[in-house]
């Protein structure tokens, strides 16, 4: 009983016959390569999980377009607008498209910079000038650019939060 609390996977008793033994050496062979395949399916998990984090933007973004790489600079940008499965970068007086969902580039940007207003607009805080009150009750985001960009009832609870903090 005591091996077995010890998770012993068999037992033999002499005398022995090669049968038997050979039985019990299968028993530890099998549990082995059991126990191995399980450790190597978590470490290969782990890399699979790895890999699927997306690598995250940086102090610049990378955009391909027409045979050109162009890199806008992160504090640059005014806002993003979603355009089907692409993004609209807006920062200054240029524009940029980026072959990319806004959902997949939200989740590789800082939060704390670039903030949701609409499920297809993300907007810098450093750029907001005020919020304004909008017709049936709704508000709209006021750029330093002159840009007024509508801001979801969805967000604008958490917009009022984050700006409040000083963000």
């Amino acid at each position: 009983m005591q091996a077995f609390e010890l998770h012993a996977v068999d037992y033999l008793l002499k005398p022995c016959g090669r049968t038997r033994l050979q039985k019990a050496l299968d028993r530890v062979r099998w549990h082995m390569d059991r126990d191995r395949a399980g450790a190597l399916a978590e470490r290969l998990l782990a890399v699979v999980d790895e890999l699927r984090k997306p690598e995250p933007a940086g102090e610049r973004l990378l955009i391909r377009a027409d045979g050109r790489v162009t890199f806008v600079e992160m504090g640059r940008i005014d806002w993003m607008e979603s355009e089907g499965n692409y993004v609209r970068i807006r920062a200054g007086a240029d524009s940029h498209l980026m072959r990319d969902t806004l959902t997949r580039l939200q989740a590789r940007l800082d939060p704390a910079k670039l903030f949701r207003i609409h499920r297809s607009r993300l907007v810098n805080l450093t750029r907001i000038k005020e919020l304004r009150l909008a017709a049936g009750g709704d508000y709209d985001v006021v750029l330093k650019t002159g840009d007024v960009l509508g801001l979801s009832r969805l967000y604008k609870d958490a917009l009022q939060e984050c700006l409040s903090r000083g963000v």
